[in-house]
């Protein structure tokens, strides 16, 4: 790809935060494919990439990306010829970005404002023709490809116009993304001839998707495969998801503890990463697949298929604990294993009991992102409305069951029409045993149930973990009691007895 300043690198913890939580601008995901011929390519995930397959010709390719010195090797994992793509799977990480929103266009009216990147030939430079990125600002005309299913761009401006005798100016743009904002399109496939090469035919991520092969690619690279409708283009709304996942993590990814003289203020509040205990959840009766009583599972593993579930425990459980960290990681993408499906969904937290003392209704779409008090400007108009359309929605209700009873109608009511209104949102409900209202408003939503306990193994590594992390607070005697105690606990026990500490956060 050429010579670059050499630069210090980033390691450590702060170089991985850095890597997965900033977001991805469209323009990174665009990479050179050296095949039959060469092209451009876009990274779906951090290994599978999309090009078109007159690009990749054989059964390998290689992959660069402007920020690595070096190619990497790529086997292909799909390839349709008649479509005209592919699909390359990596044999390394060509670089750490969350897997790539797809967006089938679901309208007849122009969508102004999207970009085209890849690397054309006209873009090449010195005497040995090295590669650079291009984009190129483009209108896509759904009904100009209708007939043909293709993608159909037109161009503001024409390209650079060359001698005849050379290569078209846009040689090396198949396989070059089509982003609307940040969701794709499609790939760029050929310039006609005709329209002085304004026009860029391409791939529908829609055609893409019908091919039975790309889940299977998708399930070895280990990342699920979603999709989204695109209606049109909301410039603000990216930019905003990034300022409210700013906020939700301000919010969020610290929780405190009081009841120890021995911490300072300082001291008092923990980062919840330190802080979190996993939970263990075990499926009610009316919800068992089998006959016979199931054995607890780990958060985790309840929450990967069950889009929707309420959670239920006794107060000090950890269930407010375990909304606060989902909102905080899922806005971050940085969720992992069973959990990684939720990376990159939008996290609505409603806290009924907040909502009553501040003399708030329950929310519809445009207030849920206000709902839970966080420092961030208000949204742009209609943007938590496409957020739940496109079921990319994470809805968090935290405390069902604190409700009052002449409210439990209407809180039925309210959580009943905005799952069926958007059936694709995700959520978890909270409430407690000694409640039963916020059970049957989740229950009659179509939430099934699980009941919580803290899970023994997390307790034991997490009392290590705090104890290790914040040794200027407690003696040496102090801490291994602590951890002495922890290790006793059996599932549904707190780590140390309920006099020496409460949780903020774990009062269901």
């Amino acid at each position: 790809m050429g010579p670059r300043a050499a630069r210090k690198p980033v390691t450590g913890r702060f170089a991985r935060e850095r890597l997965v939580r900033a977001p991805t601008h469209p323009a990174d995901r665009t990479v050179a494919v050296f095949g039959a011929r060469r092209g451009s390519g876009v990274l779906l995930t951090d290994r599978l990439v999309l090009t078109c397959a007159h690009v990749v010709g054989t059964d390998s390719a290689q992959v660069a990306h402007s920020a690595n010195r070096d190619r990497n090797r790529a086997t292909v994992a799909w390839i349709d010829h008649r479509l005209d793509a592919a699909l390359l799977l990596a044999h390394e990480p060509v670089r750490p970005v969350a897997p790539a929103r797809l967006g089938m266009v679901s309208t007849r009216q122009a969508i102004p404002g999207c970009e085209i990147t890849g690397f054309p030939r006209v873009q090449r430079y010195g005497p040995d023709r090295r590669l650079e990125a291009d984009q190129y600002t483009a209108t896509v005309l759904p009904l100009a490809g209708q007939l043909r299913d293709l993608l159909v761009c037109e161009l503001d401006s024409p390209p650079a116009a060359g001698p005849d005798d050379e290569p078209p100016a846009l040689a090396g743009l198949s396989g070059g993304p089509v982003f609307l904002g940040d969701v794709l399109l499609g790939i760029a496939r050929q310039v006609p001839l005709q329209r002085e090469g304004r026009r860029v035919e391409g791939v529908l991520i829609d055609q893409i998707l019908t091919a039975e092969p790309l889940e299977g690619a998708y399930r070895r690279a280990d990342t699920q495969l979603r999709a989204e409708y695109a209606h049109g283009n909301f410039p603000k709304d990216w930019q905003y998801e990034a300022e409210y996942a700013k906020a939700l993590g301000v919010a969020y990814r610290r929780t405190k503890i009081f009841g120890l003289d021995e911490l300072s203020r300082h001291d008092s509040e923990w980062d919840l990463d330190t802080a979190y205990l996993s939970l263990e959840a075990q499926a009610e009766a009316q919800h068992r697949i089998s006959q016979g009583s199931p054995l607890p599972q780990r958060i985790d593993a309840l929450l990967t298929d069950r889009p929707r579930v309420l959670l239920r425990g006794e107060a000090g459980a950890g269930k407010t604990t375990l909304l606060w960290w989902l909102a905080a990681h899922a806005s971050a993408r940085t969720l992992a294993d069973d959990l990684a499906p939720l990376n990159g969904l939008v996290p609505f937290v409603v806290p009924p009991r907040t909502l009553r003392a501040r003399g708030v209704t329950f929310p519809g779409p445009a207030e849920l992102w206000s709902a839970a008090g966080l420092v961030v400007d208000a949204a742009p108009e209609g943007w938590a409305g496409r957020v739940l359309e496109a079921g990319r929605a994470l809805l968090l209700v935290d405390g069902l069951d604190e409700v009052p009873p002449e409210d439990r109608e209407q809180a039925h009511t309210w959580l009943s029409r905005l799952l069926a209104r958007y059936p694709d949102t995700r959520c978890v409900a909270t409430a407690s045993f000694r409640r039963p209202g916020g059970s049957c408003t989740a229950r009659r939503s179509g939430c099934s149930s699980a009941t919580a306990t803290a899970a023994a193994g997390s307790v034991t590594r997490r009392a290590s973990s705090w104890t290790s992390r914040n040794t200027p607070s407690f003696s040496s005697g102090s801490r291994c009691g602590w951890s002495a105690r922890a290790s006793r606990s059996s599932p549904g026990t707190r780590p140390c007895p309920r006099s020496a500490v409460r949780w903020r956060g774990w009062n269901g």
